[in-house]
């Protein structure tokens, strides 16, 4: 029998992230006074301290900027998925904006700094996921 994951409890903050990735979109919070993007999402702009938060969708692709293959199970509900891949994801809407999550759907070994990859949604707990995968090729024309 497979452990239980922990389970998603989005607060008034976040829920917007959580929604958005059910619904397929890449969401942070975005300055309505000077236009910068945070995530996680803070209760006022690192920039200028306004209150002044909305949710903005973004393209959904990024670049690994960081990463690590995971080996061992930090809790029970994970231990099927290993080894897999964690990692810090650069988002090109603004310079220094990124965001921790797994990359799938590619051997542990094939993801390296600078791999260009998109999100991708799996539902969890009435949410969703936002995971990324790396970008898949162009069909030629």
């Amino acid at each position: 029998m497979t452990a239980s994951r922990p389970r998603i409890v989005p607060n008034l903050a976040n829920r917007f992230f959580w929604e958005g990735a059910e619904r397929g979109a890449l969401m942070v919070l975005r300055c309505e006074v000077c236009g910068f993007r945070a995530h996680p999402s803070p209760d006022r702009c690192p920039r200028c301290a306004a209150r002044a938060l909305a949710p903005e969708r973004l393209s959904g692709r990024g670049t690994v900027y960081s990463f690590t293959i995971v080996r061992r199970a930090f809790h029970p509900g994970f231990a099927d998925d290993l080894p897999y891949v964690l990692a810090l994801v650069s988002l090109p809407e603004q310079a220094g904006l990124r965001m921790v999550s797994r990359v799938i759907n590619t051997a542990p070994e094939a993801v390296c700094i600078g791999l260009e990859v998109e999100a991708v949604f799996v539902p969890a707990d009435g949410f969703g996921l936002a995971l990324f995968q790396p970008v898949q090729a162009e069909a030629p024309q």
